[in-house]
């Protein structure tokens, strides 16, 4: 399989993994590791890491989409519970799951880590350069409302956190983080991710987007599971009464609209003119409604949760109409 490696490796600061003077042929691919709400159990990484070596499987970056730690923020019947303060161990938490066993061990030192947070990682998180500067790995990109190119061609951006889940009756299930409503969500998605959409795309460009909520109506947000037969001791616990709606209604919206289809105004030579403006979706959260599924022009992932080694491998190739295309998503328990 051809892939693209990383011989030309630019300083992070110009926020480019590739060169976008990288040479593209069709039939040029690219593979993807997502892996998602790993919660502290590096020995799941251990496990995909091991994994991938004995499959012999490159990588060309490593995509992670939130809730590497277990913390609880707003987890009450408080709606102005704060955020609980977080401290010097969950700095080192943090540390021991995103830069020492992802960003170092799962990954190398050539494979670009590109992460945004999740609901239960710490407030300091959202701060992109908080723990980062002077203490990350350089192969180690967060990319919440910050593009940075993935591939010539592709850019990456994300939007980290989740939405509020109701059953499919209007009973409220879990509160979001940070985004208290999903008005908040679109709000935020309209201030730091749409602008760099609308001018990668412009550009000729199109994006993978990183998002820990996925969105509303897709298949890898709606949990139903079987309490009989789900392992999580959660629902055992907790036997659901309806399937609950955990995915974004704004998101959804933006997916059908504008990034899964080729309705941005783009000029009529531009390349990705005819193609999705974002051609993969990859997200968490909804630890039980893993899968992939096809929204509009878009192909969205969630693998399920890492922390019980769940993890997705997407390839992706280089079309003779000048464009990325998903060409394949395998799922992986290990």
């Amino acid at each position: 399989m051809a892939t693209l490696n990383n011989p030309a490796r630019v300083a992070s600061s110009a926020h480019e993994i590739l060169p976008s003077t990288h040479e593209l042929v069709p039939g040029a691919q690219i593979t993807l590791l997502h892996i998602t709400d790993v919660h502290e159990a590096i020995d799941a990484i251990a496990r995909i890491r091991k994994h991938l070596s004995e499959r012999n499987m490159h990588v060309d970056a490593v995509l992670v989409t939130g809730d590497l730690l277990n913390l609880f923020h707003l987890l009450d019947d408080d709606p102005d519970q704060p955020y609980i303060p977080s401290d010097a161990k969950v700095e080192a938490a943090w540390m021991r799951v995103l830069h020492d066993a992802i960003a170092t061990n799962l990954a190398d030192a050539t494979v670009p880590v590109m992460w945004v947070p999740g609901n239960h990682d710490p407030t300091e998180s959202w701060d992109q350069k908080a723990w980062l500067d002077g203490k990350g790995p350089a192969n180690l990109h967060g990319v919440h409302g910050k593009p940075v190119r993935l591939a010539p061609g592709l850019i990456a951006v994300g939007l980290g956190g989740s939405v509020p889940a109701d059953d499919t009756t209007g009973k409220p299930i879990w509160p979001g983080c940070p985004h208290r409503t999903d008005a908040d969500f679109a709000a935020a998605l309209a201030r730091d991710v749409t602008p760099h959409i609308i001018s990668t795309a412009a550009a000729g460009d199109q994006v993978v987007l990183l998002t820990h909520s996925g969105p509303a109506e897709s298949a890898t947000t709606v949990i139903d599971p079987d309490p009989s037969t789900d392992p999580d001791p959660y629902f055992r616990a907790h036997p659901p009464s309806a399937p609950i709606l955990s995915g974004s209604v704004a998101l959804r919206t933006a997916i059908r609209t504008q990034f899964g289809a080729p309705s941005l105004p783009l000029p009529a030579n531009s390349p990705s003119a005819a193609a999705p403006a974002v051609p993969l979706l990859v997200h968490g959260h909804s630890h039980w409604a893993r899968g992939v599924h096809r929204m509009k022009g878009t192909t969205v992932v969630n693998p399920g949760d890492t922390g019980s080694g769940r993890a997705a491998v997407v390839s992706m190739r280089w079309m003779p109409e000048s464009r990325w295309e998903v060409v394949g998503v395998e799922l992986l328990r290990v």
